[in-house]
């Protein structure tokens, strides 16, 4: 599933290509991941794109009458496409005055949804995005405070609570940091909330620099170029020691044992 980095990487790219354009045509091929009736959407889903930002894993682009919420699901992906048949894609795509469309396809579990300016997404209960300048370490360790018996990597991935991290990098974040991702939330120390903090930046933005996962393509379809330290992985990106694997949130997690050993309040 695309995570923080990936969307990241995406905003930046239609940053560079739509904003400014205008939006004449709307085509959506899968009206039960709109949040409004296919009418409705195809008629404000249109004008100008004034901007495009990020909220968690949602590439949001501002539009007249309101924004739309683009979130990718599992292996969605995003095109810019200078030619080609309308539409170009089976999910969504956004036919442009200027010529050439933004195609969204291969989505599953996903969702586009128009969002009437000054209202948040229907059921999205998002908490702070993950790279807000405001989600200082005091931020963080009073957010961590809500969830003191919920095991810190499940802790991560609550989009409720901190949004942008899911599986991968909620991995790479606490192999990092040096936490066993099973610890439960309300025993980490103060220092071990501020190293995990740090860990949450500097892991983010080290693959954000890198395009994202190497399985991301953005919209001219290059690859990323990241290339996880534990998750995924037989042996530990940090040490070269064999990986072992646990079960959280329903969830396959990584974790190194040398250097994430099992603390106080694990499990």
């Amino acid at each position: 599933m695309p995570e923080l980095p990936e969307i990241e990487t995406l905003v930046r790219d239609l940053r560079r290509t739509v904003v400014g354009k205008t939006v004449v045509e709307a085509h959506a091929g899968q009206p039960k991941a709109l949040n409004v009736p296919l009418l409705e959407f195809r008629e404000r889903v249109r004008g100008v794109i004034a901007g495009v930002d990020r909220h968690g894993k949602s590439a949001v682009l501002r539009l007249p009458e309101g924004s739309l919420w683009l979130h990718l699901g599992l292996g969605g992906t995003v095109q810019f496409l200078p030619a080609a048949p309308w539409p170009a894609a089976k999910f969504l795509s956004l036919r442009l005055a200027e010529g050439g469309q933004l195609a969204v396809d291969k989505v599953f579990m996903g969702h586009a949804y128009f969002v009437p300016a000054g209202r948040r997404p229907p059921g999205e209960e998002l908490g702070i995005d993950a790279l807000d300048p405001a989600l200082t370490a005091r931020r963080f360790a009073e957010l961590l405070r809500r969830k003191p018996k919920a095991a810190i990597k499940a802790a991560l991935m609550d989009q409720a609570l901190l949004a942008g991290v899911g599986n991968t990098y909620a991995d790479e974040i606490l192999l990092k940091a040096g936490i066993h991702p099973a610890r439960r939330a309300g025993t980490l120390t103060d220092e071990e909330i501020a190293v995990l903090h740090s860990a949450l930046g500097v892991v983010l933005q080290w693959a954000i620099a890198e395009g994202g996962e190497a399985g991301w393509h953005d919209l001219e379809g290059r690859p990323g170029h990241y290339q996880p330290t534990i998750h995924g992985a037989e042996r530990c990106g940090r040490c070269g020691r064999p990986v072992e694997t646990i079960a959280i949130g329903g969830r396959t997690g990584y974790f190194c044992p040398a250097c994430q050993p099992v603390g106080a309040g694990q499990g």
